[in-house]
């Protein structure tokens, strides 16, 4: 510190009248390269692997994974995670000559990047709006192995809900499945392995693999933290049950930590690791062995110090299995989670300690690990090795040669889809379904497809059906470009004419197609029950050029009279791009002419037997 007037602040108090200056010294700021610098040669120093260890933090935000030597901890707590990581990527672009990065942000930016980006991971899937461009490589590796059943594996109440998830995983090149049974139910819950252009990648979840390191890795200094005595380590990690009043859940999760809390010895400590709507009213602070997972600390390091898990029916514990280690299921209301949620096999038939009560609870962990898991191990990880995230990366160079990698479908069946608006009370309705119950689909895979808000409004006709056959679920909400937009309301103010209109929303129309079904190859397109217009355009302007239209008693209906002029001129410019035009009567035949004229042949079709043929002849002569 320096006094700039004189050496004694003394002196200077002589004359109060003078200003007083008072200055500091600052060190000369690091730079984040410097900071990176710092703490490598402090890894090495210690004899650490710099890189594993710096990955380690950055990937868990854990400041435990940085020595405190030469204060390098402190040192690069400083610095925000997302710095560190663009820090890297500008150093390796730079040697690269990439030209291009950006750390990935949200929304509109968001939105841009995945649009662009070259590579596309996900565990789960990418937003409704996302169309996959071409050259994006995109590998969907899931969330975890499912206990409960997913997609149409479930009830018919909610499977016209997952089509942007079916969307992904048709656009998917890679789906990675950590185990045949994974695979397997995946597969036949979402029932699109037909439409799947993509590979199977078998590996085992990149998280997996990073337990499996951090439990070989020295890891004394966050084990001293999360048990500063020697304690042995337990988790609880229970998951989030829907079908129960939260104020249920919080009286029986505190029931049971209140009771281990009091009979868990002095060397035992319960992380848990709760939803939020169960922790956030809990006051963890009268506990003595119960703790909060620290925020800190990346869940599945943590895991890796544990003893045993303790879980109820998160699929959490096909992950710890890799580690061989006791595996506590608390199934106190089994049945009724069996009964609401549906799974995939029942629990009991697995190796695992299964146990009802808190008494209970205590007596499995007192007791330890003494069933036999070889043959669970050899069946849900199958897969998975320390390597699991390295073999994941290298496709990101373009090769498979570290992978095992196999086709998912040989599209050797035509692919049809049917698409019906509503699914209502209507006799197109019950012929459609007629037609889906009937035989004779042998050389055919038919997908039906909703819009599945209008769907929902109709569950008693459409449920029915829709338990018959694969659904594709779509929903009613457009991205129109600027200048698609500016062309809505020029035509809605009849500024510009439905020709001129389409020729800005082909483009517009056709990527709404791929945001429903992505790039799926579909040999034959039957607009079944089309009521609204944007709907039809999108259908038309798909990349599929075999389409037939069946115009429904509700689409004449809107017609002739509603009157609706958008679905009329939509109808007008989409009518050239139809192979066959059908109705169901005489006059609905010359109703359709009396508007648009002879300049197309419409048949008719009188039955769901009139139906079954003209898709079969349709999807024969495809093309011709």
């Amino acid at each position: 510190m320096l006094f700039d007037k004189q050496d004694k602040g003394v002196k200077n108090m002589q004359n109060i009248n003078n200003t007083q200056y008072f200055k500091v010294e600052k060190a000369p700021e690091l730079q984040v390269k410097d900071i990176l610098a710092i703490v490598y040669q402090s890894l090495s120093e210690k004899g650490y692997n710099p890189l594993n260890q710096i990955v380690g933090y950055i990937m868990s935000g854990d400041p435990t994974y940085i020595t405190s030597h030469n204060n390098a901890r402190s040192l690069i707590m400083k610095v925000e995670r997302d710095e560190l990581v663009e820090e890297v990527l500008k150093a390796y672009i730079k040697n690269n000559n990439w030209t291009r990065t950006q750390t990935i942000i949200k929304d509109a930016q968001y939105m841009e990047i995945i649009e662009s980006a070259q590579y596309l991971l996900t565990e789960v899937y990418f937003p409704v709006g996302w169309v996959k461009k071409d050259g994006q490589t995109y590998i969907n590796i899931w969330h975890g192995t499912p206990l409960k059943k997913l997609g149409l594996a479930k009830n018919a109440n909610g499977k016209h809900k997952d089509g942007n998830t079916q969307k992904n995983f048709i656009d998917a090149d890679y789906l990675l499945y950590p185990n045949e049974y994974t695979k397997v139910h995946m597969l036949e819950s979402y029932k699109v392995a037909t439409l799947m252009q993509g590979k199977a990648l078998n590996l085992g979840y990149p998280r997996t693999g990073g337990m499996l390191a951090a439990s070989k890795a020295d890891l004394h200094e966050l084990r001293a933290e999360l048990a500063p005595n020697g304690e042995h380590l337990y988790a609880y990690m229970p998951t989030w049950k829907d079908y129960l009043d939260v104020e249920q859940v919080i009286d029986e999760s505190k029931e049971l930590l209140d009771y281990l809390d009091a009979n868990l010895r002095d060397d035992q400590i319960l992380y848990v690791n709760l939803h939020h709507k169960v922790s956030d009213s809990l006051d963890y602070s009268v506990y003595k062995r119960i703790k909060k997972f620290p925020p800190t600390v990346d869940s599945y390091q943590l895991l890796a110090l544990t003893d045993a898990l303790l879980t109820d029916y998160s699929s959490v514990f096909y992950d710890y299995l890799v580690l061989r280690r006791q595996i506590i299921l608390y199934c106190n209301d089994y049945e009724l989670y069996r009964k609401k949620r549906g799974t995939y096999m029942d629990l009991m038939e697995l190796p695992f300690d299964k146990v009802r009560t808190k008494e209970e609870v205590l007596e499995a962990i007192n007791r330890g690990k003494t069933y036999d898991d070889e043959a669970a191990y050899k069946e849900f990880c199958a897969y998975d090795s320390v390597d699991n995230a390295k073999k994941l990366c290298s496709l990101f160079t373009g090769t498979e040669e570290y992978v095992d990698v196999e086709p998912i479908s040989d599209h050797a069946k035509k692919q049809v889809l049917i698409y019906s608006d509503s699914c209502g009370d209507s006799e197109d309705t019950r012929r459609l379904r007629t037609y889906i119950e009937s035989d004779g689909h042998d050389d055919m895979d038919v997908f039906i497809s909703c819009n599945r808000y209008l769907t929902n409004d109709n569950k008693d006709t459409a449920y029915p059906m829709l338990n018959k056959i694969p659904v594709i679920g779509t929903h009613d909400e457009y991205h129109l470009s600027g200048a698609g937009i500016a062309a809505q309301k020029l035509y809605d103010n009849k500024k510009i004419t439905i020709e001129q209109a389409i020729q800005i929303w082909k483009y517009d129309y056709a990527a709404a197609g791929r945001r429903f079904y992505g790039h799926a190859p579909f040999d034959l397109i039957v607009l079944y029950d089309v009521v609204d217009a944007q709907k039809l355009l999108s259908l038309t302007f798909m990349e599929t050029p075999n389409k037939i239209l069946c115009i429904s008693d509700d689409m004449f209906r809107k017609l002739v009279v509603e009157k609706d002029q958008f679905l009329k001129d939509a109808l007008k410019v989409c009518l050239p791009y139809m192979r066959g035009i059908f109705v169901k009567t005489e006059e609905q035949r010359m109703i359709f002419k009396a508007i648009y004229g002879d300049a197309y042949a419409v048949q008719l079709i009188t039955n769901e037997k009139d139906l079954k043929n003209l898709i079969a002849l349709a999807v024969r002569d495809e093309g011709e």
